[in-house]
């Protein structure tokens, strides 16, 4: 039998080495991260008037498009979230990072893992001392499982997790970021368009303005009403 002062001991000394272990994985190597220092800030500038704090987060926020009143350029800014591939592959590469972050946490918990097997076998007719009502054919079965947890003593796993999360973070700004470049771009291009659309028309307009009053000019000049310059500077505008 074991003294009880010897079980004592051990039983101290199991406790000891489980406040050791937790102590030691609250223990981390990563240096501690400090939010760099922002340039000072006037309290107003002389054009803009009252310095007002910007809103990163809102900028560009919403369908901003919309201010235009262009139900067609509502419609193809729409699109952009379901048929761009540039912003398709963005938006892959931030759930990408959050499937990474779910894994590298799946780190700090226990593992727990079940196995079994069904197998059918059959006796040899000679082996040794087999009875004659024994079956030829019989079934195994078996069921087995196991557990763990691996205690994360230097903070290598939290510190893993901890910069997926911020990768997740910079992915999620990326495709924000591809999103607004790519609304922008597109109304951009469209008031372009509609731009060209407007000046053709003008254009159009002022050539049936001119064509007019050249044919004007012309039948003055066959009338003896006009002169070769007239019908020349009226050519010359057409």
């Amino acid at each position: 039998m074991i003294p009880p002062q010897s079980r004592g001991r051990r039983r101290r000394a199991g406790v000891g080495a489980m406040l050791l272990a937790t102590l030691a994985s609250a223990c981390s190597q990563a240096p501690a991260y400090h939010t760099p220092t922002l340039a000072p800030v006037p309290a107003a500038f002389r054009e803009a008037g009252p310095w007002v704090p910007a809103v990163p987060a809102a900028a560009g926020s919403g369908e901003w498009w919309k201010g235009f009143g262009d139900p067609q350029l509502d419609s193809l800014e729409a699109r952009i979230e379901t048929a761009n591939p540039t912003l398709a592959a963005a938006l892959a590469r931030h759930d990408q990072s959050l499937a990474y972050v779910r894994e590298l946490r799946a780190g700090l918990l226990p593992s727990v893992g079940v196995g079994g097997a069904l197998t059918a076998n059959r006796q040899s007719n000679t082996r040794p001392l087999r009875g004659r009502n024994q079956p030829d054919l019989f079934g195994a079965h078996t069921v087995d499982g196991e557990i763990g947890w691996e205690p994360d003593l230097w903070g290598e796993v939290r510190n893993q997790v901890a910069a997926g999360r911020a990768d997740a973070l910079a992915t999620a700004d990326d495709a924000a970021a591809i999103r607004l470049d790519l609304e922008a771009q597109l109304a951009r291009d469209y008031v372009t368009l509609r731009g060209l659309d407007r000046q053709a028309a003008v254009l159009k307009s002022a050539v049936s303005d001119f064509t007019a009053a050249d044919a004007v000019t012309r039948h003055r000049f066959a009338d003896g009403i006009a002169n070769g310059i007239d019908v020349g500077r009226s050519g010359s505008l057409l």
